[in-house]
């Protein structure tokens, strides 16, 4: 079994967080082998894939590692489109002129993320609004600032 580990580690220093992982298991060998692949990571739900008379002599061990990836996240061995910039509307407060963003505007799995950062940090409070957040955290999270 080949395992690739995609850990984090904060500030180039200290200890690492393992943030997902990938399991590649040979279930038929020889010359053109079959692959049972596991994709997984904090901010997702496992997925499996299987890579099928894969000629495993012909390139080097990345080419499976890629085309695993590529096959759990799109069904198919080439990579997808490159994902756009997540776009997050910034309100303002009509009576304060306070900027915000709704929580329910954020999508996964930056949602995920930004709510595990803001963790017993403050927020604010705005009538008729539920589960907002200070727009200059959301812009310093999305900045990495």
């Amino acid at each position: 079994m080949l395992k690739v580990t995609v850990s984090i580690v904060p500030g180039g220093i200290g200890a690492e967080r393992k943030i997902g992982e990938l399991r590649i298991s040979n279930i038929e060998g020889g010359a053109l082998a079959n692959y049972r692949c596991l994709l997984t990571a904090d901010d997702s739900i496992p997925t499996h894939a299987d890579i099928n008379a894969y000629p495993r002599w012909s390139v080097t061990v990345w080419d499976l590692v890629a085309r695993a990836i590529a096959k759990a996240l799109s069904g198919q061995e080439r990579l997808p489109r490159r994902p756009v910039q997540v776009k997050v509307p910034i309100q303002t407060d009509s009576d304060t002129g306070l900027q915000y963003v709704r929580m329910g505007d954020i999508p996964e799995p930056a949602r995920t993320a930004f709510d595990r950062r803001m963790q017993g940090s403050t927020a604010p409070i705005i009538f008729g609004e539920t589960d907002c957040v200070y727009a200059e955290d959301w812009l310093r999270f999305i900045e990495l600032r």
